[in-house]
């Protein structure tokens, strides 16, 4: 979103009767939503003091010597989202490709481009259609893509066949963190999964 990568914080704002301000350049016009976004983050920067005359430098606060680390950054984001730490750690278990977990992360965070969220983003112009590219007939959100359109039931069911075992509903996915919630069946896929990979 800045018109610079590597910008520096002297490039974010300037210092006005001794004061820091700052001026974020942004490299095209905010959408109405995105203002919301950066009034939040500059009442987060209100209280950061800039001094005159030091060198920008990069660091990085989780970690003693300022170095980022993906393991940091992951501890973090796991703390923050306690309740879902099992979930993360079962999609990014060793035995589930790359290209799949990297899918269930951007599902879990709300981040995959359907076409309901673009069109959200102002991305799909408001006269074209959000429906469901499979059906058609509901629009395109991740709970129907993978979960109710009538395709993704096709899909699932082939899995269930693939696996050998029983169907049941595919919201018991979703409980696979919670043992408590966990039907027996999807143990059993679970350890099933795990000696076919």
């Amino acid at each position: 979103m800045g018109q610079r990568l590597n910008s520096v914080v002297a490039d974010a704002g300037s210092f006005v009767h001794g004061r820091w301000v700052w001026n974020l350049p942004w490299r095209r016009s905010l959408f109405q939503w995105e203002d919301v976004l950066v009034a939040d983050l500059l009442s987060r920067l209100q209280p950061v003091s800039c001094t005159c005359g030091d060198v920008d430098g990069w660091q990085w606060i989780l970690d003693k010597e300022g170095r980022f680390s993906v393991s940091s950054a992951y501890g973090c984001l796991s703390n923050e989202n306690a309740h879902n730490q099992g979930s993360y750690q079962k999609i990014w278990n060793s035995f589930i490709p790359f290209k799949v977990s990297a899918l269930m992360w951007k599902i879990i965070l709300g981040r995959l481009p359907t076409k309901v969220a673009l069109r959200h983003r102002n991305v799909i112009p408001l006269n074209a259609s959000v429906l469901c590219g499979f059906c058609r007939r509901r629009p395109e959100t991740v709970d129907h893509l993978f979960l109710n359109c009538e395709f993704a039931q096709w899909v699932w069911h082939g899995c269930y066949k693939w696996a050998l075992i029983a169907k049941y509903k595919v919201n018991d996915i979703f409980h696979i963190s919670d043992p408590d919630k966990k039907p027996a069946t999807m143990t059993y896929m679970e350890g099933y999964l795990q000696s076919k990979c």
